[in-house]
């Protein structure tokens, strides 16, 4: 009998889902249950281990995308692409401001080196165009790191979706915790 299944007693017992919804209307209440040696009790009706393990990865499968959402995903995967493109255009705007304030300041170094401008002219500009060329930078990374991100979890959510159960199946204890934690984060 497998001892790794995430009953109320292991040690992720807190990201067990609060309310199971098991196959033939047959719902389970966290408040109800009770560890038993070898199932799970609850109001009168007694789970083997074995059994809810078995349920638990039916739930899984159900999961998976269904084919008649397909449209529906590919208008979100389309609006994503839309603000991606929109982000896109920012970068290049936001790359061509921090190449602008590069030559900006490196004008500023020349004026004072050639006695253009005095060293207060020239702290305040340093300053100046030092503060705007940072926040160019931040949010130069910050467009750049998103759509990178975004790409990234798009693809692996979807592929994860598709091989929940299967992922399940090998998974160790401690990743069967976190698959529990990612797909019930209330529980």
């Amino acid at each position: 009998m497998p001892t790794d299944l995430p009953m109320p007693a292991s040690p992720c017992s807190e990201s067990f889902p609060s309310t199971l919804y098991l196959p033939y209307g047959i719902t389970l209440e966290r408040q109800y249950w009770e560890s038993s040696g070898s199932g799970l009790a609850t109001s009168g009706v007694t789970f083997r281990r074995d059994v809810l393990h078995s349920m638990f990865v039916e739930l899984l499968y159900s999961l998976a995308p269904d084919e008649g959402f397909t449209p529906l995903f590919d208008g979100v995967l389309k609006d994503v692409r839309k603000q991606k493109q929109t982000e896109r255009e920012e970068t290049a705007a936001v790359t061509k401001r921090i190449t602008a304030l590069e030559t900006r300041k490196q004008n500023v170094h020349e004026f004072f080196f050639d006695g253009r401008i005095d060293q207060a002219t020239y702290d305040d500009q340093t300053a100046r165009v030092g503060t705007e060329l940072k926040e160019a930078r931040e949010k130069f990374s910050e467009t750049l790191v998103s759509a990178q991100e975004l790409d990234c979890l798009l693809e692996f959510a979807g592929w994860l979706l598709e091989r929940v159960a299967s992922i399940w199946n090998s998974a160790s204890p401690e990743n069967k915790c976190r698959i529990q934690r990612a797909l019930f984060p209330a529980g």
